[in-house]
């Protein structure tokens, strides 16, 4: 029988086997009550043959429809003025000169020309006012906010008053400092001024009253991830709006129109994805969902098999396992933790003993706006095996403990200590596997470790200050072959209940953040499964072994769910800064059964 072939069969034998086998329910409700993000965007008429819109023209929304500063040839002659598009509109309104900003006030759009502000009727394009400009560097945005007119002038905030009557622009005080240099593009969204500028490369500078507390929103890794998959770049920037909602890119061709709306996360802006759901507080966003059958099988297989393997966690931040089947029957059994396994007495033939039907996704998280002070920490009694010290953690070793009152003294709360004992050790340990497992005190001194090392010292600042936490088992894709190749810490927190804690897989950004489409197989106080006697392996077979006969091993495989297109589950660890002393990725395979 061919491959194909055998493959189909199994299939089939799911089906018919799946009234005999076990199911699971989650352990524990879980805390993340994701919402749907609507990704929704407006379906546009490509420019006509005779219509250029180039990189550097700039974008505005208005009432359901985009305005794009444009130029069309008509009798060999170049006429400047603006593309109107939305779904049921085409349309181009003529200027007397090019458009080099847009704004709007009230019902009307106001143009900047070159040495005049325009007041134009949006529907017709007819002029209502025309005002004289004060002599400014060209092609300097322009935006309406907080009741006055908001002029750019290299790299200060110029105010007016919006004359009533008359065509003179009187000044409402002092001009400002901006906080960014050569700003090309001024957004009004919401409260707050966004401002771009292609020198800045990826970040948005938001201003929110008072002028002088603005905050600087770098754009999210995820939207770089996002402009590589589509061929695109952070200069689609230069085509940045409001769609009266949030900030909105807008592109404009003969052949398409590409439109992308991002929603901020803290101190990122991410694209909005068609699969993006996010948590009702704004804490936390997730993207880029992958979905895969997640296969178990026991090699050599036609053989008697009496024994456990560990089962993937249910449900995590960035994992869901759904419509689970276990074609031999056996027994779900949870250790004192609450993890699970199957338990097998059976033949095995060459069929799957587990198939899963595997959600992973990307997590950006966001908890430096949360503020727990430790006294108000309400931690239940079932998580005190996740405080206690073990000879791995050392929790009132001085080196941990001098550490940790360091953090204490500016990071008075969980959510800011959590945050900050992460980024030392994303910045104090390289990675390196050395055969060795010291704990946690040591590891620090030493400066380097594995990721079993790095998250031990996680676990042991975390501990020390009375936060709880755990060893994470898990799987990050660093082959085409899933395995057990991976250890990450796990960090309780009030609100949310427990989130991944990743210094070594990009983005290394903050505790919660993750984008290494992990497989967690189980969560555990210390180093050892209860139901594993031989090492880091997600099986453990209690029969006798035939002489001549070696050890079963479990193989994991993933087959992408059908309709989703086929892709390489080889993951690329993306490098660091470098000014942070992560040395390699981490994609080595272990030797054996066992993870560094």
């Amino acid at each position: 029988m061919g491959k194909r072939q055998l493959l189909s069969g199994a299939v089939t034998l799911f089906v018919l086997f799946l009234a005999f086998g076990s199911s699971r329910q989650s352990h524990a409700k879980s805390p993340f009550r994701w919402q749907k993000v609507d990704a929704t965007m407006p379906s546009l008429q490509p420019l006509l043959e005779n219509e250029t819109v180039e990189r550097g023209d700039l974008v505005l929304y208005h009432a359901g429809a985009f305005y794009w500063s444009a130029q069309r040839k008509e009798d060999g002659k170049t006429q400047y003025g603006i593309v109107v598009r939305g779904e049921k509109r085409a349309q181009f309104i003529a200027t007397s000169g090019r458009v080099q900003g847009m704004a709007v006030w009230g019902e009307t759009l106001v143009l900047r020309l070159r040495d005049s502000l325009v007041q134009i009727d949006p529907a017709s394009g007819e002029v209502i006012k025309s005002y004289a400009l004060p002599k400014m560097v060209n092609r300097q945005p322009i935006a309406f906010w907080q009741g006055k007119l908001a002029l750019v002038d290299q790299n200060r905030l110029l105010y007016y008053n919006w004359p009533e009557s008359g065509t003179e622009l009187v000044p409402a005080g002092e001009s400002k400092p901006l906080p960014m240099e050569k700003v090309q593009r001024a957004v009004v969204c919401g409260d707050a001024l966004h401002l771009w500028s292609s020198y800045g490369g990826a970040k948005i500078v938001s201003i929110e009253k008072p002028i002088n507390e603005s905050r600087v929103s770098a754009i999210a890794e995820i939207g770089k991830a996002t402009e590589r998959r589509t061929g695109g770049d952070y200069r689609w920037f230069w085509k940045m709006a409001c769609d009266g909602k949030t900030l909105v890119t807008a592109d404009v061709d003969q052949s398409l129109s590409t439109l992308h709306r991002y929603i901020q996360l803290g101190q990122s802006w991410l694209p909005v994805t068609d699969d993006m759901e996010c948590l009702s507080d704004g804490a936390a966003c997730r993207h880029s969902k992958r979905e895969d059958w997640l296969e178990y099988y026991i090699d050599p297989a036609d053989r008697e098999f009496s024994g456990v393997v560990l089962l993937p966690a249910s449900e995590t931040i960035s994992q869901k396992i759904e419509e689970e089947e276990m074609p031999y029957g056996g027994a779900i059994k949870r250790d004192s933790l609450g993890n699970a396994a199957l338990s097998l007495n059976t033949h095995i033939t060459d069929r799957p003993v587990y198939r899963a039907r595997i959600s992973r996704y990307r997590v950006d998280f966001h908890l430096e706006e949360r503020s727990t002070a430790f006294a108000d920490q309400s931690i239940p009694d079932t998580l005190a095996a996740y405080l206690a010290d073990g000879p791995q953690y050392r929790i009132t070793d001085p080196v941990i403990t001098e550490s940790r009152d360091r953090l204490l003294k500016e990071h008075r709360t969980v959510e800011s200590y959590a945050s900050a004992q992460y980024n030392l050790v994303r910045r104090s340990l390289v990675y390196k596997r050395d055969g060795r497992f010291d704990a946690a005190p040591v590891v620090l001194k030493n400066g380097h470790g594995s990721c079993t090392e790095h998250s031990y010292l996680q676990i042991a600042l975390l501990r020390s200050a009375g936060i709880p936490a755990r060893l994470a088992w898990n799987w990050l894709p660093t082959s085409d072959t899933p395995s057990f190749n991976h250890k990450v810490a796990e960090i309780w927190t009030p609100e949310y209940g427990w989130i991944i804690s990743e210094p070594l897989s990009s983005p290394r950004r903050n505790p919660g953040t993750v984008y290494g489409y992990h497989i967690v197989f189980a969560r555990l106080a210390g180093p050892r499964h209860e139901f594993i006697n031989r090492g880091d392996s997600l099986i453990a077979h209690n029969g006798k072994i035939a002489e001549g006969d070696r050890q079963p091993e479990l193989s994991l495989r993933l087959v992408p769910v059908a309709g989703v297109k086929s892709r390489s589950m080889v993951e690329t660890v993306e490098p660091s800064e470098p000014s942070e002393p992560l040395q390699k990725g981490i994609g080595e395979p272990a030797r054996g059964d066992m993870v560094e």
